[in-house]
């Protein structure tokens, strides 16, 4: 864990291509059922719950924007998604791969994204959050950190939701491997996801 801490402060020193606002923003547009004609029609033609689903994700939008703080937001590059597919460990240091969804923000937030994608206990999530906070200078709390955690279990719930009505819809069940993905990530956050209003 120290080098994983080591290679996230150090990649967090290089510029990014987009802030945390234009990455929800970019979020909110990729997950809006009217802007994909074909899912539109899917959900509209196959499901009686039609108005349900798209005021469903609506509000998952809002509750994301009702807990948003001006915080989270940061010159530091994160990458939002580091997860055992990306995450290769050698003698000397630890990479991680698959930037194309990368922004800036502030470096709590990729523990958070982190804690989500990879189980591990509590203490070791703690000490990691020390680790961080020594190493970038930072001055936030454990309990603002839970606070941030909520936050982005508010928008990877939203993308987890429309992943599901995608793979229903869309794909018609058929790709047994993401549905796989999705259920595992959305057991495995189940207790997070408990505590968001629209859940």
């Amino acid at each position: 864990w120290p080098k994983v801490v080591e290679s996230i402060v150090q990649n967090s020193q290089t510029p990014a291509n987009k802030t945390l606002n234009q990455y929800l923003k970019e979020l909110f547009k990729k997950t809006s059922i009217d802007d994909d004609e074909n899912l539109d029609t899917l959900v509209k033609t196959n499901s009686s719950n039609y108005q349900l689903v798209k005021s469903g994700i609506a509000e998952l939008k809002q509750e994301v924007q009702t807990l948003y703080k001006d915080w989270y937001s940061s010159d530091t590059l994160i990458h939002g998604n580091i997860s055992l597919d990306n995450l290769f460990i050698s003698k000397d240091k630890v990479v991680f791969s698959s930037w194309g969804n990368s922004y800036s923000a502030n470096i709590l937030l990729e523990l958070a994204a982190l804690k989500m994608n990879i189980d591990f206990p509590q203490e070791i999530e703690y000490d990691i959050f020390s680790e961080l906070k020594k190493q970038a200078s930072l001055t936030h709390s454990w309990e603002e950190y839970i606070q941030c955690k909520t936050f982005v279990a508010s928008y990877k719930f939203l993308e987890c939701v429309y992943s599901f009505i995608k793979e229903t819809f869309l794909f018609e069940g058929e790709r047994q491997g993401e549905i796989l993905k999705l259920s595992a990530f959305f057991c495995r956050n189940l207790g997070q996801f408990n505590k968001l209003a629209g859940f």
